[in-house]
């Protein structure tokens, strides 16, 4: 069995499709870890649930887009304007668009959504969230859960840290930390940002599938990369 893990997938199931192929991922017996956002800004939020929902091993993590999606199906109470503004209004058009909406919606909830995970942790002490926790302390101490799929200073700690030449500092130190949440392609100027990007002991693994960029998957033990291609070109 192989391990692997996944960035945010934005909604954009050509380009899952084509890292599980081009990794030749076995949906029996390889193990998927997604660090989260599967949701919004690409037109096929449900059709990559249904992807997900067919690997036997995975470990999905919750993401901020996640979450705003699972409250919008929930009827909950949430920033709703906001979520349209960054893509909510591609994921609502996912669902809304089928005649069996509720099935679907009820499917979703009970099989992946309820069954999300803020972060894992496996048995090589490596750690996978989507965003950061509180680099002072150990994982399980972050507080509020909210930090785990929204926070943009952990990888910046990290990349100073980096470029300063000296230990991640956090209380409780991993093997390794895999991250998503917060695209490369933004740090293009100072590094490649087409590609995972390693500060410390943190995997970037976000590679900007929501802004049209790249989705990545990774074979965790052999650090084998296998991409989309770029998604703007996938959806001319």
């Amino acid at each position: 069995m192989a391990t692997f893990v996944l960035g945010d997938i934005h909604g954009f199931a050509r380009a899952l499709k084509q890292c599980l192929e081009r990794s030749q991922f076995d949906i029996e017996n390889d193990q998927l870890i997604f660090l989260g956002d599967v949701c919004d800004r690409g037109p096929e939020t449900v059709e990559c649930i249904d992807i997900l929902l067919r690997i036997k091993n995975l470990k999905a993590i919750i993401g901020n887009h996640d979450k705003w999606t699972m409250d919008w199906l929930l009827g909950n109470s949430f920033d709703y304007e906001l979520w349209t503004q960054h893509g909510g209004n591609e994921t609502i058009t996912s669902y809304t668009k089928s005649s069996n909406f509720e099935n679907i919606r009820e499917h979703h909830l009970k099989e992946y959504f309820n069954k999300m995970t803020p972060y894992f942790k496996d048995d090589k002490n490596r750690v996978f969230l989507h965003a950061g926790f509180d680099w002072k302390l150990p994982i399980e101490e972050t507080t509020p859960e909210e930090v785990y799929y929204w926070d943009r200073e952990f990888f910046k700690n990290a990349i100073i840290t980096n470029d300063s030449g000296v230990n991640f500092p956090i209380s409780n130190p991993y093997a390794e930390i895999y991250i998503g949440h917060s695209p490369t392609h933004r740090l293009d100027k100072i590094y490649d940002g087409s590609k995972p990007i390693k500060f410390c002991n943190v995997w970037m693994m976000d590679q900007g599938a929501g802004f049209q960029k790249y989705l990545s998957m990774m074979n965790i033990d052999s650090k084998e990369v296998f991409q989309s291609d770029l998604i703007s070109k996938l959806y001319k």
